[in-house]
């Protein structure tokens, strides 16, 4: 995720898992892997927190990000066709344990962003990125 200048250092509840606290107003984040991969949470803490969400992925040579019918984005070998990764559709939820509508949006072939809308979202609210190396 793009962070900003005035995020803390990490905490690390436990190896797999890191906290930056303060990344933009009233927003945190915790990165942590997976079974198969890696899940990017931000908490958005009140009404001064942001909706979008900027990300950077360096694609190793050869691949591109292929967007899904489903909203997921799938890590693609364009000369084999074949998916090698993927990031599931993005998700929000309020505190009322209310979905919100979340979804990416493809800048340029390596950088998104993911978009919430909270409109009469109850604080905090969560959003989620999951990554797979092994697409179900």
């Amino acid at each position: 995720m793009d962070l900003a200048d005035s995020a803390t250092g990490a905490l690390m509840p436990r190896p797999t898992m890191r906290v930056f606290t303060g990344v933009a107003a009233a927003t945190d984040v915790v990165a942590l892997t997976t079974a198969d991969g890696a899940a990017w949470l931000a908490v958005a803490r009140g009404p001064g927190a942001p909706t979008r969400f900027g990300f950077t992925i360096a694609l190793p040579e050869g691949l591109a990000l292929e967007p899904m019918p489903s909203g997921g984005l799938d890590f693609m070998h364009p000369h084999y066709g074949a998916t090698v990764g993927r990031l599931y559709r993005p998700w929000a939820s309020d505190a009322m344990y209310r979905p919100l509508p979340a979804e990416y949006h493809v800048r340029e072939p390596a950088a998104l962003t993911v978009s919430v809308d909270s409109a009469g979202a109850a604080y905090p609210f969560v959003v989620g990125v999951v990554y797979g190396s092994s697409p179900r």
